[in-house]
């Protein structure tokens, strides 16, 4: 075979080859905006993304937003969604206050019939209630009558007829006001993919299904009310709580979040408010009347509902327009 001959096949031999280079290479498909902040803002080894949260607790209609930290899944409900809460694991009973803060008010009465006219103790009604010291206390015979004021101002008479967290049910017994006589009844579900059965009295129905799931939150930003100067002062925070049902905690490190890669050592904190408002500083003008908030540059570390590890900054707290707990935010897994 002549030279000429051989350049040729070796020609097309490199034609060949080209062509199926060619043919097998797909162009990068476009990122979305959180991957995109996830793969400019990532070290060699720790990916992080930036995301922004709006509670509005100013606004007509606020929001509380479940995050997970994994996927940046966000999922947000109304504050006022829900007005009491039953745990799936133990059956203990909250309120839509304390730390979850939509101004429920709960006042436990020496009652056990919903018929009795409870119209005296109207300014009775004052006492809130959180996840850690709530007024339904610990009991196991379930007869005592509550009155609750939800976040419009509804009042109603409430008794918790059964909840057994071992058969996973439960069943309520309420009228609306407190000298109503009509009761309706909401038996529902304790559901072991949830932290908590949710109630909305104004609707007499189960609204869990409003909830996210154990696994599709670590971190909620919320607007938390909190004891202060007595029962009676009541203190707002703008919190960022834990899925803490599964085990979820948090600690502040002394380190710049592109730098924390680790955990190792880190002495988590245990509890819903294991961040609570501790993310922010208030500072409140003397002379002009006036409070404003300062977001200090600190690190969070983070155990997420499975147990995972990661990271988590926050970065503002007003607004392009200055709106309140409007929270620019990093946040990673770590390795």
């Amino acid at each position: 075979m002549n030279s000429s001959k051989l350049m040729s096949l070796a020609t097309v031999a490199l034609m060949m080859v080209s062509c199926s280079t060619s043919s097998n290479t797909t162009a990068p498909s476009e990122l979305s905006s959180s991957e995109q902040s996830s793969s400019q803002s990532s070290s060699s080894t720790i990916q992080s993304r930036q995301d922004t949260v709006f509670v509005d607790y100013k606004g007509t209609a606020p929001m509380a937003t479940y995050f997970r930290i994994s996927d940046g899944k966000k999922t947000q409900v109304a504050l006022d969604a829900w007005d009491l809460a039953i745990s799936t694991t133990n059956g203990a009973i909250i309120s839509n206050a304390g730390l979850y803060g939509t101004n429920v008010r709960v006042f436990k009465t020496a009652e056990s019939d919903l018929a009795v006219d409870q119209t005296s103790l109207t300014d009775s009604v004052t006492q809130f209630s959180d996840s850690l010291t709530n007024p339904f206390d610990a009991e196991t015979s379930r007869s005592s009558v509550y009155l609750i004021k939800d976040a419009a101002g509804t009042f109603y008479k409430v008794i918790f007829a059964s909840i057994d967290p071992i058969a996973h049910t439960y069943s309520i017994e309420f009228t609306t006001g407190l000298a109503g006589t009509t009761t309706t009844t909401i038996n529902g579900d304790l559901a072991v993919d949830m932290d908590r059965a949710y109630l909305d009295l104004s609707q007499g129905k189960d609204v869990s299904a409003l909830i996210p799931k154990k696994d599709e939150w670590d971190i909620l930003f919320t607007r938390a009310l909190e004891f202060s100067m007595g029962p009676q002062g009541i203190g707002a925070t703008s919190a960022i709580l834990m899925n803490s049902e599964t085990g979820a905690d948090a600690a502040i490190v002394a380190q710049p979040f592109d730098s924390v890669t680790s955990a190792f050592g880190v002495d988590f904190v245990s509890g819903a408010d294991a961040i609570g408002s501790k993310w922010y500083l208030s500072n409140y003008d003397m002379v002009n009347h006036i409070s404003t908030v300062t977001v200090p540059v600190q690190t969070f570390v983070v155990r997420t509902h499975d147990l995972q590890e990661a990271k988590l900054q926050l970065l503002t707290f007003y607004g392009p327009e200055s709106q309140s707990f409007y929270t620019v935010f990093r946040s990673g897994m770590l390795q």
